[in-house]
């Protein structure tokens, strides 16, 4: 009968069933197989990140609106090689740039009520600005960083 996987795992890698092979750095004085880190280790693994939100609105009058706003997101590489040689994680060099390390967007806005009405309602028109960077941690074959202009417009009827 052949060997069990367990039969062969050295003393510092408890609970593991594979063969010895690349490892992985784990808690101090312990290694632990790259095939199994998941396993060993806790498997929720922390993406750390952070938002922000910044901005003023003023009413220069009771039909009157105007706001500026600064925003936006931070997401930390957390990368790791595998057993096969590879990168997994977030951020790691060559990933998607889906991976985003931060994305910004800058803001300002125009609201002026049009028409009011006790018990009809009212009439609300709108446009905003916003300015918005994105940064990816890998570009791959893509720029290093996007970013975009947009403008959008509301005329809206508000419920008494």
């Amino acid at each position: 009968m052949g060997s069990r996987p367990t039969d062969n795992v050295p003393p510092d890698r408890p609970g593991c069933n594979h063969q010895p092979g690349p490892a992985l750095k784990g808690p101090p004085n312990r290694s632990v197989c790259s095939s199994c880190a998941s396993a060993s280790q806790d498997p929720k693994v922390a993406l750390f990140s952070y938002s922000w939100v910044s901005g003023f609105e003023i009413d220069p009058n009771r039909a009157t609106g105007l706001y500026a706003y600064f925003s936006g997101l931070y997401g930390q590489r957390n990368a790791a090689i595998d057993a096969n040689g590879s990168y997994i994680g977030w951020g790691y060099p060559g990933s998607s740039n889906a991976a985003d390390r931060a994305v910004e967007e800058a803001t300002g806005g125009y609201s002026r009520l049009m028409w009011s009405h006790e018990s009809l309602g009212s009439v609300q028109f709108g446009v905003q600005y916003a300015h918005l960077w994105l940064q990816p941690w890998s570009s791959g074959s893509g720029p290093a960083q996007a970013n975009t202009n947009m403008v959008f417009t509301q005329l809206r009827y508000n419920l008494p």
